[in-house]
């Protein structure tokens, strides 16, 4: 004789699968309605690390000097459904980002893996390339000026150099700079007037109203000629959000509070 569960039991199960659906379906939509996107920087070890949340597509520039900092960065920026990651950018002028590089592809949670820049004769790189394909990531070397373009408004170039790594996200009449530098150089203002630049490394001059860099340690590493900067220890994160016209972040995370800003950049 086979037992026939009750209707009650039937109802609870109909409406639990329309909860998960429903849940699903507002998680995913929540996710896309991004305007122009956002951009979430977080310290990971000595550096900094950048996810780039543009509409469909999730890159994360950099890797940090600490095995999974970058990981975390990565998770809490994102939700399950917008995983795996589309692409991992690493400058390639020294091995400063290859720790939490790999420990995010070796979680397998990577589409692809940029190495971006002129790529010494290090091991190290050849275990990266090694795990990225082990881990199902397509690898690619990129040494000259490249452009990935998200839609007609966005567009993310890639400026590579012995002295580090230029790259220009530029979203309508936006641009924000990401860039990656040895200490002693200075790298050219390519992407032109910047909103705000994330410099992965400390930076001693940038052409922006914001500077987001890691906290300064060091008393050569206080004076910057930014008007306005944010400073990140390790584990800490900032969102910037991209509007049309605007690039928006919360007044509490920036050091010294504009009673107005320029250059596009507004507190929220």
């Amino acid at each position: 004789m086979v037992g026939i569960p009750p209707m009650g039991w039937f109802r609870s199960l109909g409406w639990l699968l329309i909860g998960l659906i429903g849940g699903l379906l507002f998680g995913s939509f929540a996710s896309s309605y991004q305007p122009n996107g956002h951009i979430v920087v977080g310290g990971t070890g000595r550096t900094l690390s950048v996810v780039l949340l543009l509409g469909d597509s999730e890159i994360i520039v950099g890797g940090g000097t600490v095995p999974n900092d970058v990981v975390e960065l990565a998770d809490r920026s994102t939700v399950p459904w917008q995983r795996p990651y589309e692409l991992l950018i690493i400058p390639s002028w020294d091995t400063e980002h290859v720790p939490g590089a790999l420990s995010l592809i070796e979680r397998g949670t990577l589409r692809s893996v940029a190495i971006v820049g002129p790529v010494k004769s290090d091991p190290v790189w050849t275990i990266l390339e090694r795990q990225a394909e082990l881990h199902h990531a397509t690898v690619r070397f990129i040494t000259a000026p490249s452009r990935l373009l998200f839609d007609q408004n966005t567009t993310l170039e890639l400026l590579p150099s012995e002295a580090g790594l230029v790259t220009c996200l530029r979203s309508g009449s936006l641009v924000v700079e990401v860039r990656d530098q040895r200490v002693s150089a200075q790298l050219p203002a390519n992407c032109g007037q910047s909103a705000a630049v994330v410099s992965l490394r400390q930076a001693s001059s940038v052409d922006a109203s914001l500077l987001i860099r890691p906290r300064p340690r060091r008393a050569q590493e206080l004076v910057n000629s930014a008007r306005y900067e944010i400073q990140l220890d390790r584990g800490e994160r900032v969102t910037l959000r991209l509007g049309t016209s605007e690039l928006r972040v919360r007044r509490d995370k920036v050091v010294t509070v504009p009673t107005a800003a320029p250059g596009g950049t507004q507190g929220q």
